[in-house]
């Protein structure tokens, strides 16, 4: 009988030091939580409106991608050329490490229309050291 509990103990040691080497491996830094806010910048006579204010990218991993809609309408009275960027990087490294990229490209938004429109946030699966970030997001409508 005390051979039994000598293999049980064994067999418990090795299941902790697996446990611990496992845990030892996972990297807490390999989540990223993301937000980031979406600004629209417009000229004096065109007028867009966005169905969000800001996008919960959720928790990413490196070399993930991530996409996430919102709807643009044009409720002004002249077509709008869209153009998207991004700005206030929060810590400003992460900026070297992702991208963001949309469906729309440089296209016109006719008046009345409303667009939808996909943004994909790739992130690189060379990150490190960043753990949570936030950026702005600025579509730009100019009069066409």
């Amino acid at each position: 009988m005390a051979e039994m509990d000598d293999v049980y103990k064994i067999g418990l040691i090795i299941l902790l030091i697996g446990c611990a080497s496992a845990l030892a491996l996972w990297d807490p830094r390999s989540l990223l939580d993301v937000t980031s806010r979406i600004e629209i910048k417009t000229d004096s006579n065109v007028a867009v409106e966005l169905n969000v204010s800001s996008l919960n990218w959720g928790v990413l991993e490196p070399g993930q991608n991530k996409s996430l809609g919102l709807l643009i309408s044009n409720t002004g009275n002249v077509v709008a050329q869209l153009i998207v960027k991004t700005q206030k990087w929060e810590p400003r490294e992460a900026e070297q490490f992702l991208n963001l990229t949309w469906d729309l490209g440089y296209s016109a938004l006719d008046v009345g229309n409303n667009v939808a429109v996909t943004l994909t946030l790739h992130v690189s699966p060379m990150i490190k050291n960043i753990t949570a970030f936030s950026f702005e997001i600025v579509i730009n409508a100019v009069k066409e």
